[in-house]
């Protein structure tokens, strides 16, 4: 037998047992502050003090130029999660298709939880983050591509006066970034904006560095300074940071996002480098000749470097086969997969040229380092 319990008060009638029913008085319900203001303070005194003390620049939040606050990255949003004492789970809540069944969009869900001593989930915040083709980070399509090409190269050619080159433009192709990238920036922005909800964040951060790159690029601050630093570059060796870009499948330079740039940044101070090597090999004078001939040596201008074989028609389509395969590389040993194949193209069937592959080792190389940054 089942014994439910009713809170009820009973009035009894006049000269019987029987009591009459009376429902209880709902009390109407008004907005209370739950927390002293004193409280209040002191917990936002504590996120403050944790951002300094425990939140690190440049890998758990960052600066975005025109921007009134941080960016929160997802190690940030991590970390602010457990320092509260959070939970979270993130869960696939939809992927959009077009009609003919292709893949455009995916959304997920990110819940936050407190869990309590009983073994229940409390749910504290819920957000959805979503990313699609539909977004120019993640899809440029040939006509685009061209277009946008075309315009930053009759641009740079105004500024520094010099010719127009048409193949700036005639060679881009469609850009399409892999799907599971897409998944990764979806999940992402799913937890960062839980996060901001669930612990009162807002106040200090914004959403990811990704949300503002339109915000950074209207500052010009990143995009401006890169540009700067591509064109201080000697021009064999802008021309071969083009030709990385152009495998890669990436679109100008002025469409970068700042992962972008600070990829070909780096692979710029690399080039940059094994060009200045074959110089100071020449310029460093025998270890018993005289005094004279160091002077002279140093008068002296290094001859400069030979120019990167140009592609034929079979390396051209090896080098943007292996740039499909590598984008599609998920795990370490799919690195060291295609570390492999470019060794054997360039030595057993010397299908490309030693300085194509020196290139191609730094594309695999940073995607080993994009998998990994992506698996912690």
């Amino acid at each position: 037998m089942t014994v439910i319990e009713v809170d009820a008060s009973a009035v009894h009638a006049p000269g019987t047992d029987l009591a009459a029913y009376q429902p209880q008085v709902i009390e109407e319900y008004r907005p209370r502050i739950i927390m002293a203001a004193s409280e209040a303070a002191e917990m936002d005194s504590q996120l403050r003090d944790m951002m300094r003390a425990v939140l690190v620049e440049g890998t758990d939040y960052g600066t975005v130029p025109g921007a009134s606050k941080p960016s929160l990255w997802k190690p940030g949003a991590e970390k602010l999660l457990q320092w509260f004492g959070f939970g979270h789970e993130i869960e696939k809540a939809e992927t959009e298709r077009a009609e003919d069944g292709t893949r455009v969009g995916v959304t997920y869900r990110c819940t936050v939880f407190k869990e309590m001593g009983d073994g229940r989930k409390v749910t504290v915040a819920t957000c959805e983050g979503y990313t699609g083709y539909d977004e120019d980070t993640f899809y440029t399509s040939e006509q685009d591509a061209r277009r946008k090409a075309e315009a930053a190269e009759r641009k740079w050619a105004a500024q520094y006066r010099r010719p127009v080159n048409s193949a700036k433009w005639e060679f881009a192709t469609e850009y399409r970034a892999p799907w599971n990238t897409l998944i990764k920036i979806a999940q992402k922005r799913a937890l960062v904006g839980a996060a901001l909800q669930a612990t009162s964040a807002s106040t200090l951060f914004t959403q990811d560095l990704e949300d503002m790159r339109g915000q950074a690029d209207g500052a010009g601050g990143l995009t401006a300074a890169g540009s700067a630093a591509l064109m201080a570059l000697p021009p064999d060796v802008r021309e071969r940071l083009d030709g990385w870009r152009k495998r890669r499948g990436w679109p100008e330079a002025r469409e970068w996002t700042a992962q972008q740039w600070c990829s070909a940044l780096q692979m710029a101070g690399f080039l940059a480098a094994k060009r200045e090597r074959p110089q100071q090999a020449a310029q460093a004078p025998a270890a018993d000749a005289p005094p004279a001939r160091e002077q002279s040596a140093e008068r002296t201008p290094a001859p400069a470097p030979a120019p990167a074989p140009a592609q034929g028609p079979g390396e051209a389509e090896w080098v943007r086969a292996f740039t499909a395969r590598l984008a599609d590389a998920r795990t370490d040993a799919d690195i060291r997969g295609r570390r492999i194949e470019v060794a054997r193209a360039a030595t057993t069937d010397k299908v490309i040229a030693p300085a194509t592959a020196n290139e191609l080792f730094a594309d695999v190389k940073h995607r080993g380092e994009e998998i990994a940054r992506a698996a912690a």
